[in-house]
């Protein structure tokens, strides 16, 4: 489905933290506290193997979405405005892969660290894509695809 037109708008403030920094900042600072006060988080290989299973769950979603991207040759940028609504592949079980995959990378490296302070810090970026990229995305995505857009949202859950 082609877009309407959509006159491109000023990106708000908290838009020019690309998303993957979202969940990169509170990890550093994470090891950082980490390194001030160790916590650990699950004994042994326990948290080894947790952890590379996790990463591997995120191989699902990370990968997929860009290529699709690329071969429906749409923007992968949020602030851009799309040409296509991309409904396959990982999309068929999340509105937001991509950001799925960020907080399964996430989690995985939190059990490869063996440390609670991720897991504290974690809703930090979680509510920011919640709260107000997310919704910011699907605003425009609903502008530009309309009743097309709304179908696929009642179909498909925001996250999982």
């Amino acid at each position: 489905m082609q877009p309407l037109e959509v006159q491109p708008s000023r990106r708000p403030w908290w838009m020019l933290v690309p998303p993957p920094m979202l969940f990169a900042l509170p990890l550093v600072l994470s090891i950082q506290l980490d390194r001030l006060q160790p916590v650990a988080l699950v004994p042994g290989m326990y948290g080894t193997v947790l952890g590379i299973v996790i990463l591997s769950l995120a191989l699902i979603f990370i990968p997929t979405a860009p290529i699709l991207f690329a071969i429906h040759k749409t923007t992968i940028v949020p602030h851009r405005t799309a040409r296509t609504l991309i409904e396959r592949g990982p999309y068929r079980i999340s509105r937001n892969p991509m950001y799925v995959g960020l907080v399964l990378v996430y989690l995985g490296v939190t059990f490869l660290l063996d440390s609670a302070w991720p897991l504290l810090l974690l809703p930090l970026p979680v509510l920011m894509m919640q709260l107000k990229t997310i919704p910011y995305e699907e605003a425009a995505l609903e502008k530009a695809f309309g009743d097309v857009y709304r179908d696929y949202a009642r179909r498909v859950r925001r996250w999982i």
